[in-house]
């Protein structure tokens, strides 16, 4: 009896609950959730597909700054000082220069192409002392070139090592160019201070001949000077 009327009050009460309390209990909605879990997987993809995209353009920058990157160190400027020491001694050279003006000049003032009369004996020996002293001057100066060639080649046997090393440790397009046309440039500067000896000894060889030449020339004039003509003297 006491049993049956605990479960009519109890009916009872919940039939007079208010409506929030009888929807306080959370209800699932299985439709809603799968909805709200795709989205949520999309965003995540997306969110890895940029993030993705901002590495590789970090790793397209980085390359570009790599391979715009200069070589550290260069070797141009004691190229550049070596020509430039090629180039001094080719302008100070004595007696006569490097230039057409100037050698056109001496040959017409020291190696004529004849004497004329009358010869004195001592303008030809003038002649013959100043044709001596630029062939000195021509042998001193291949000299002295040929000593600087030679410190050039040992100053070249650093740089070639210095770019052989840059190139091996070039980190990108632009740093490897850049050794590549310093080996050029080394090559360019040997090429050049070759040409320069060539041109000095030949110089020395030269005026050497020519003042052979010229003193034979200048003798046989001073001899014909000294016994004169056929008809310097008529028996009677």
């Amino acid at each position: 009896m006491r049993q049956t009327f605990a479960c009519v009050l109890l009916g009872g009460f919940l039939l007079g609950a208010p409506a929030w309390a009888q929807s306080a209990t959370p209800v699932f909605d299985a439709s809603n959730y799968d909805e709200s879990l795709l989205i949520a997987a999309r965003s995540l993809v997306q969110i890895n597909n940029e993030v993705q995209a901002l590495q590789n353009e970090a790793q397209v920058l980085a390359n570009m700054q790599r391979n715009l990157a200069p070589i550290s160190d260069t070797a141009l400027a004691p190229l550049l000082s070596d020509i430039g020491a090629i180039n001094t001694l080719l302008a100070s050279a004595q007696a006569i220069a490097f230039r057409v003006s100037a050698t056109e000049a001496a040959l017409a003032a020291t190696y004529p192409d004849s004497y004329g009369a009358p010869v004195t004996a001592a303008s030809l020996g003038a002649d013959a002392q100043q044709r001596w002293s630029d062939a000195m001057a021509a042998f001193k100066d291949a000299l002295t070139f040929q000593a600087q060639i030679v410190e050039n080649v040992q100053s070249d046997g650093s740089s070639l090592a210095a770019l052989e090393t840059q190139s091996q440790n070039a980190t990108g397009n632009l740093a490897a160019k850049q050794a590549g046309n310093q080996f050029l440039a080394l090559l360019v500067k040997q090429q050049l201070q070759t040409e320069a000896l060539l041109a000095e000894e030949g110089r020395a060889t030269a005026l050497n001949a020519a003042r052979k030449v010229q003193d034979e020339a200048a003798a046989a004039a001073d001899f014909t000077q000294f016994i004169g003509t056929s008809n310097a003297y008529a028996p009677d």
